[in-house]
């Protein structure tokens, strides 16, 4: 898609040195207009850092990574560094008297002394080495917003101007654009055919590009950081199937294909209107899967490490939606930004958000609420009772493979909300420490199928890698009704014993019924065959059925025996999404069984 006006003089002929994503403070035609609106949230903010001493960032919280795995800690106190830029900055830009100009350059000058801009979860060592120049996520995210920081200051600098100037290039320069144009990392996707590179991709390629186009003044260089960049935003486009379908999940859609969005709209704005990057339907497609897969109010449809619960920017969403012509994105994108809140660690973005918001003020703004959505690509379905509201049951249900980025072992597991709201549930992912992305990753209980509403036999779980895969998945639309069904034995290790686990989901929309058909056959009869299902709802145990509010669902009680466990929540990032506690209800065979069938019928009373 991008690679091919990479050749030749396409971009020494038509990149722009005038790139200009927003005017700088001299711009006051456009800083007022937002002043109305924004300067009475940043000025209290900037006011409040004035005099401030800044936060250190001692070598002895670096390295509480490696020695006991906390992340939190460290960035914490690093992006309180860059929000305080972002503050500052836009204070100044907002109000335009010269009064945070001193303390904006102490932040500029007070990031650009951190021997690195990578955060200890990146990096790996202990500490990290000067003589090594890695790229992450956060370093680019720095990058940019001091590109952008500077963008809108310089001219207001007066005497220390030249100096904040070069310090800022020399640093961005050494710490980025070198080690992006002579480093391959795996996140560029260069060396690889076939796998699916992730949201480090365009999340970074966005930012250096702005970066790039913001604060570089070699034109060849400028060329080389585009031109790198558009191949390697291509391998990312060429992981997507033509559905558009996020293995990631939707929490992380807005640092996958949102950021794939800025970046686009940035190449599109540098290159005068020589490209029209919007037009196909892939794009396009990758943009809706946010609608596609949003349940209700925060609720979304999680995989992998995706919270349960988030809402995506609504700046992207319209910004997108606007460029892809997609209405559902406009609506939704206009609807969350009634409620922006302008400010964060990334400066372009904060913009971004307060002009998207002025712009969508007059849109009365909708949540998508689709009906069904389908993504092969990916193997994930979703299904409500009705288009454009989020009463009734709510289906969403996954195959696929184990070799996810993001992995969860959770093939073939399901969610189901009743009226918005959750009933049988994906717990998500507790907050990030060292073993989350470390070979003990799936000693993590969140990470393991028993945690997941999947089938659990001979106390064997799902496995991790890509050849742990569901097979014969099947979906069928037909009038009222909705069918998904897979085989999930392959998900499982030989020494679980399963030959075969089919699951048949059908979704009744006019009863208002989901029905699971479970038919199983082992390699040898066992008597410990059990069903989990994750709920945040207390369950009430009646003879045949299990009563989760007003949610109601049957089992055959001579089969199988049922009893509850309670998992109490000690972590943050969980207890937001579920408050104290998760059950897990199990549903275990009674008697000792080689093959059999279970049928759950799930239906909202009221």
């Amino acid at each position: 898609m991008l690679s091919q006006y990479t050749e030749g003089s396409f971009l020494e002929e038509f990149l722009s040195p005038q790139f200009q994503l927003f005017p700088d403070i001299r711009g006051r035609d456009f800083w007022d207009g937002l002043a109305e609106d924004y300067a009475a949230h940043f000025v209290p903010q900037a006011d409040a850092l004035l005099g401030q001493e800044q936060a250190v960032l001692p070598a002895t919280l670096y390295m509480r990574f490696a020695r006991d795995g906390d992340r939190s800690a460290f960035e914490a106190r690093y992006f309180a560094r860059r929000s305080a830029l972002v503050a500052l900055a836009l204070a100044e830009c907002l109000t335009n008297r010269g009064k945070y100009v001193d303390a904006a350059v102490n932040m500029i000058w007070c990031i650009c002394e951190e021997c690195t801009w990578c955060v200890p979860a990146h990096f790996v060592t202990i500490l990290p080495d000067p003589d090594t120049r890695r790229l992450d996520l956060f370093a680019a995210e720095t990058a940019a917003t001091l590109a952008g920081a500077l963008h809108l200051l310089a001219p207001v600098l007066g005497d220390c101007a030249k100096p904040v100037t070069a310090m800022v290039k020399k640093c961005v320069r050494e710490r980025v654009f070198t080690p992006f144009l002579t480093v391959d990392y795996s996140w560029m996707g260069l060396h690889k055919r076939s796998a699916h590179v992730n949201n480090w991709n365009p999340w970074i390629n966005s930012n250096v590009l702005f970066a790039a186009l913001t604060l570089e003044d070699d034109p060849a260089r400028l060329c080389a950081v585009v031109r790198r960049g558009m191949v390697t935003v291509d391998k990312f486009i060429e992981g997507y199937g033509p559905d558009g379908g996020c293995d990631e999940g939707p929490t992380y859609w807005g640092v996958a294909a949102g950021k794939l969005f800025e970046y686009l709209e940035m190449l599109e704005i540098a290159l005068i209107g020589k490209l029209r990057l919007f037009s196909g339907p892939l794009i396009k497609n990758m943009g809706e899967f946010i609608c596609n897969t949003h349940i209700s109010g925060d609720w979304v449809v999680p995989t992998g490490d995706a919270s349960p619960k988030g809402a995506p920017s609504g700046a992207i969403l319209y910004g997108y939606g606007k460029r892809a012509g997609s209405r559902s994105m406009v609506d939704f994108g206009a609807l969350l930004l009634k409620n922006y809140r302008p400010g964060g660690k990334c400066l372009h973005d904060a913009v971004r958000g307060m002009v998207a918001a002025r712009e969508a003020r007059d849109i009365p703004g909708a949540y998508p609420h689709a009906r069904d959505a389908w993504y092969e690509s990916i193997c994930l379905m979703a299904a409500r009772r009705a288009a454009g509201t989020d009463l009734g049951l709510y289906l969403a249900a996954k195959g696929g493979h184990n070799g996810v980025s993001h992995n969860h072992n959770d093939v073939g597991s399901f969610i189901l909300y009743a009226g918005g709201r959750p009933v049988l549930v994906d717990a998500g992912v507790e907050t990030y420490t060292k073993q989350t992305f470390s070979p003990e990753r799936y000693g993590l209980w969140a990470m393991q199928s028993a945690w997941h509403n999947l089938p659990l036999v001979n106390g064997v779980t799902q496995k991790e890698g890509q050849a742990f895969a569901a097979g014969g998945a099947a979906y069928e639309l037909g009038g009222d009704d909705v069918r998904f069904s897979l085989d999930i034995a392959g998900a499982y290790p030989e020494e679980a014993g399963i030959v075969s686990w089919r699951r048949d989901f059908t979704f009744d929309r006019a009863a208002n019924r989901v029905t699971l058909k479970e038919s199983f056959e082992l390699a040898r009869r066992s008597d410990d065959v059990r069903m989990h299902l994750l709920t945040p709802r207390e369950p009430v145990l009646t003879p045949g059925a299990l009563l989760l509010g007003d949610v109601r669902i049957e089992y055959p009680q001579g089969l199988l025996a049922c009893s509850v466990e309670a998992r109490e929540l000690t972590d943050g990032r969980m207890r937001a999404s579920w408050g104290e506690r998760l059950f897990r209800i199990v549903l275990k065979y009674r008697e000792s069984a080689a093959r059999g069938e279970i049928t759950l019928r799930m239906t909202q009373e009221g």
